[in-house]
């Protein structure tokens, strides 16, 4: 039985790919500015783009705090428009001298993020944007984006950013927003909170070394270009492959590349001087990766969960952003966060932190609240006649029991003593059965089989 639901060219799909694209876009066409601009700081000086960061980094904090009255203001358009315009304020300013020039990065770099976050919010609300087919067509087409700075001159580009940034307003007034029902918004984000906090300090840790090295690169001033088109080329590889041609995103592989490219740049930075830019490339794509595989878990969690969705979708960019603030902190104290020293230990908290986010029994906790949460009210009968509907054979039951209510993959093979690539297989079976591509269009669908 096959259904087509249109998934890859939905209206509100495109809409919100082309929207978020441009602004992505906007980010990839000053970066290059941003890169060569050093700030004096302290004792020290940064490059603008750890200035621009650390502002992303601290507009999601405030809306952790904020909380369900961000979620309210997100949602409305004029929002959205003063976040725009605030961001072509910023661009406007640039090369008007120092003192406007940074009021205009904090400005660019402030609205730029409340304006992904208004998008980010309109997606989740929006239940018939697959998140996994968004995810891949925003990478290809801000890929793409992000070749052309190396191709044009820096005027063309700051005038890209700012038609940019304003076509992602225009295009974000466009999409629906459908207001959750009364159930949904009482629906919180829960999970044990020894596990989170691991999560997310193994996750601070990761983005922490990425950026460190980053900067290491920029201090030493390494022969290459900041932006080589090698990195956007492998990372867009690595997330199709990462998302297996629109199927389920695996986050515990993604983890243990993240951590493994984090790694190996550590160890390349550490012992090999001649390495240095090498290091650079890989610890860009692995921040690529980081920043991905945050947005779609926030993503997916935050539609899952309305009543806690601005502080997951917050604190998943935190994920990457937030440690910037260390590097700035370094800058302006004088404590070298970049030198030997602080890599070798930053190495050994790496080692750590992948111990604590690659541990399966804490992956699963995450994999299982972000999958199933919606659906343990449907057991027995509901799932049994689902099941009926679809020509699922005895074993394709048990695996689809489990999978729809979270369970991951490894567990599942676990449970039903039989082999991961087994389930892979029934899994397979079961979505062309159901003519779905991932786990997110297979819940949509039972839960509206279930209402029939």
């Amino acid at each position: 039985m096959q259904r087509n639901h249109g998934r890859w060219l939905g209206r509100n799909l495109l809409i919100a790919v082309a929207g978020i694209s441009a602004l992505l876009a906007a980010q990839s066409f000053e970066a290059p500015c941003e890169i060569s601009w050093y700030l004096p700081l302290g004792q020290g000086s940064v490059p603008a783009t750890i200035v621009d960061v650390a502002v992303a980094s601290l507009v999601s904090c405030a809306l952790i705090i904020a909380g369900n009255r961000g979620g309210r203001a997100l949602a409305s358009v004029p929002l959205a428009i003063a976040s725009a315009s605030c961001c072509l304020m910023g661009l406007a300013m640039q090369g008007t001298g120092e003192p406007l020039s940074i009021f205009g990065l904090i400005l660019m770099s402030a609205g730029g993020t409340v304006l992904l976050f208004c998008w980010l919010a309109a997606v989740c609300a929006q239940r018939d944007i697959g998140i996994a087919e968004l995810m891949i067509e925003v990478e290809v087409l801000a890929s793409a984006a992000a070749i052309l700075p190396s191709l044009l001159p820096a005027s063309w580009c700051q005038v890209l950013a700012g038609m940019s940034v304003a076509a992602s307003a225009v295009a974000l007034c466009l999409i629906q927003r459908p207001a959750p029902s009364a159930s949904e918004a009482e629906r919180s984000f829960t999970l044990e909170p020894s596990s989170l906090a691991k999560i997310l300090c193994s996750f601070f840790v990761i983005g922490l070394v990425v950026g460190s090295l980053q900067y290491s690169v920029f201090l030493q001033q390494a022969e290459g270009e900041m932006f080589p088109v090698i990195i956007t080329a492998i990372s867009l590889a690595l997330v199709l492959w990462l998302f297996n041609r629109g199927r389920d995103f695996n986050l515990s592989v993604w983890t243990k590349v993240v951590a493994t490219l984090s790694l190996v740049a550590l160890i390349l930075v550490l012992f090999s001087s001649t390495l240095t830019y090498l290091a650079y490339v890989l610890a860009g794509i692995a921040y690529s990766l980081l920043e991905c595989g945050a947005l779609y878990m926030g993503l997916l969690l935050g539609r899952l969960y309305p009543g806690t969705r601005v502080r997951i979708l917050a604190t998943a960019w935190c994920v990457g952003t937030l440690g910037s603030l260390p590097l700035l902190a370094s800058a302006f104290f004088g404590p070298h966060i970049a030198s030997r020293v602080a890599m070798l230990f930053m190495a050994l908290l790496l080692v750590v932190a992948s111990i604590w986010i690659l541990e399966d029994r804490t992956m699963s906790l995450l994999l299982s609240a972000s999958g199933g949460a919606k659906l343990t009210s449907l057991s027995g009968r509901p799932l049994e006649s689902f099941s009926d509907s679809m020509g699922l054979t005895t074993r394709e039951r048990d695996v689809f029991n489990l999978y729809i209510v979270g369970r991951s993959a490894p567990y599942i093979a676990e449970k039903l003593v039989i082999s991961e690539s087994t389930v892979k297989s029934h899994l397979q079976h079961i979505y062309t059965k159901c003519g779905v591509h991932s786990r997110q269009e297979l819940i949509s669908l039972v839960e509206t089989t279930s209402k029939e």
